[in-house]
Formats: structure tokens, sequence, C-alpha cells
């Protein structure tokens, strides 16, 4: 290992690192936080969800403006 690099880690640095996510409660925290995040997006993008109203939207909105078109093409 190249000691006069800043990007290198000392092994026992890593280790403990890894050790205190795994096992530690910083660890316990973000698993909680990660399964969270999780179940909010599962939530978001089920029927009813809000990214399932926001792709209803766009949908809604790009038929409307074809008609618009169709409708403005039968005027001319």
């Amino acid at each position: 290992m190249q000691k006069d690099n800043p990007m290198t880690v000392q092994h026992n640095v890593m280790s403990d690192a890894v050790k205190e996510l795994m096992q530690g409660d910083q660890g316990k925290q973000a698993r909680t936080r990660a399964q969270e995040f999780g179940r909010r997006a599962w939530q978001d993008v089920e029927k009813g969800g809000s990214s399932d109203e926001k792709l209803d939207q766009l949908n809604e909105c790009l038929l409307l403006r074809r008609e618009f078109q169709s409708f403005i093409v039968v005027l001319l």
C-alpha cells in the first residue's frame, strides 16, 4: 500500500468502518432509513401513488394535445 497517496486507507480503518455499518447503531439506523425509503418508493409507484397519478396526468395531457391538434386540422 502506498503511504503517500491520500486516497489509500489502512486496513484496520476500513475494517472498523465496515463493522460499524454492519453491527453498530449507525448501520442499524442506515438500514432502517433505507427500508423506509424503499417502502415509500413502492407506495409511490403503486396504483394511486404519486408517480402513478403523475403518469396519468401526463397521459391525459398528451391525449388532450392530440385531440386539440386534430380539431385544429379539421378547422383548417
